[in-house]
């Protein structure tokens, strides 16, 4: 699976499959449903993104999907690391 981004109203996520967040401390502003992590953008995912060692050119590239109003995953379980 690409990690997507994922933008409504107000934030954003990326949406990456759990098991890559292994050993990166997560805020509780992040969301979990399943095998997938949705990252808080300001600062999860860029954690993310860096213990992973994306290049710009990659990250900045991957798939967007924009939310009319409030995005769902507000509903999922935070996350705990």
């Amino acid at each position: 699976m690409q990690p997507t981004w994922i933008m409504d109203a107000g934030h954003g996520w990326l949406a990456v499959p759990l098991d890559t967040c292994e050993g990166l401390d997560i805020s509780p502003y992040s969301y979990v449903n399943g095998d997938f992590a949705y990252l808080e953008e300001d600062c999860d995912a860029g954690a993310w993104i860096r213990g992973r060692q994306i290049p710009d050119a990659e990250w900045t590239q991957y798939p967007t999907k924009w939310i009319n109003g409030d995005w769902v995953g507000r509903n999922y379980d935070r996350f705990r690391g």
